[in-house]
């Protein structure tokens, strides 16, 4: 009798046990069917979003190339282009400009100011990249500033002309070459000169290879970012290890 009774409670037991296995089974396949079907939504969702941003005229697939670089590394050579700073610094920003863009008017104190506080931390180096499709005195703004290099007044130039993207007017560019004292028949020719187009073109073509679409573009040791904190970080970190 004992021994019939102990049958039963192990009898009982295995089926409770199977019923527990049984039943954490099937929570787990609808949990996992859940998860498929909202998976399914999200994806549905999606598609009727790229339908609506497709329908209203953007660019989805420039939109996934331009998250894509976002995460991406870039070599851009900085040998040969005007560099502010210390050439051995360890944190390299690159900058694609206008020279008539707003934005980039806004930027270019603020990377200034935060080279001048980090000389040996922070090194800038220069890239031309004016919109020529929206902006037409970009181009001429440039082939000036890099006309102005050749005295050796790139950035003394660039902090006159930065401020007046809204006025890049031909006696402008050359009143901000005569406060600098430079040469203004050297300027003007250089200025005209096939080397200064060649030199702008070079660096626009770049930025397209390097997935620039607009400006300011700063690339922070290789790497696209649009966060002057991101760079601030990036000093504060290479200050620590020294």
């Amino acid at each position: 009798m004992t021994f019939r009774r102990t049958q039963l409670t192990l009898g009982a037991l295995l089926s409770l046990m199977s019923c527990a296995t049984n039943t954490g089974e099937i929570k787990a396949k609808q949990e996992i069917n859940a998860i498929h079907a909202k998976i399914d939504s999200i994806g549905a969702e999606l598609k009727m979003l790229e339908r609506i941003l497709t329908s209203a005229g953007l660019d989805v697939e420039k939109g996934r190339k331009s998250i894509a670089r976002q995460d991406s590394v870039y070599d851009i050579p900085v040998a040969g282009t005007p560099i502010l700073g210390d050439a051995n610094a360890p944190v390299t920003v690159v900058l694609f400009t206008d020279l008539q863009c707003p934005y980039c008017a806004q930027m270019a104190p603020v990377l200034r100011e935060m080279q001048a506080q980090s000389p040996k931390h922070l090194k800038i180096s220069f890239r031309h990249f004016p919109l020529v499709s929206i902006h037409d005195k970009a181009m001429n703004a440039h082939m000036a500033l890099w006309a102005a290099g050749k005295q050796g007044k790139f950035w003394e130039y660039f902090d006159k002309v930065t401020p007046l993207f809204r006025g890049l007017t031909d006696s402008a560019l050359v009143t901000a070459a005569q406060d600098l004292g430079l040469d203004l028949a050297k300027f003007k020719a250089d200025k005209h000169s096939d080397d200064a187009l060649k030199a702008v073109e070079a660096d626009m073509k770049l930025g397209e290879v390097v997935g620039v679409e607009g400006t300011p573009s700063l690339f922070l040791n290789g790497k696209p970012t649009r966060s002057p904190s991101e760079i601030k970080a990036a000093i504060e970190m290479a200050t620590a290890k020294k």
